[in-house]
């Protein structure tokens, strides 16, 4: 039983589509994963920009406290000094 070389065209022709599919099909894949992990790192980078926003605000209302506990301090001790602003 000689194989002709249709019938051996015909072989890989067949198994060319199935590689072909095979390959389209991990593709797809491929990039809906890389997709679906982009989304959730997005996702977790602006939760944790709000966290430093919010976090950068504490800290400016900090800085007024202090700023102006500063400055009340620096009044009384010229008051105490006698030393004129």
């Amino acid at each position: 039983m000689l194989i002709t070389a249709a019938e051996q065209a015909a072989d890989w022709s067949g198994t060319a589509i199935v590689i072909a599919g095979i390959a389209l099909v991990g593709a797809v894949v491929t990039v809906a994963v890389w997709q679906a992990l982009a989304t959730a790192r997005a996702r977790m980078t602006s939760t944790h920009e709000a966290e430093l926003r919010a976090l950068a605000d504490e800290v400016r209302a900090a800085q007024a406290r202090t700023a102006t506990a500063l400055e009340a301090l620096r009044d009384e001790l010229r008051a105490e000094r006698g030393e004129e602003r």
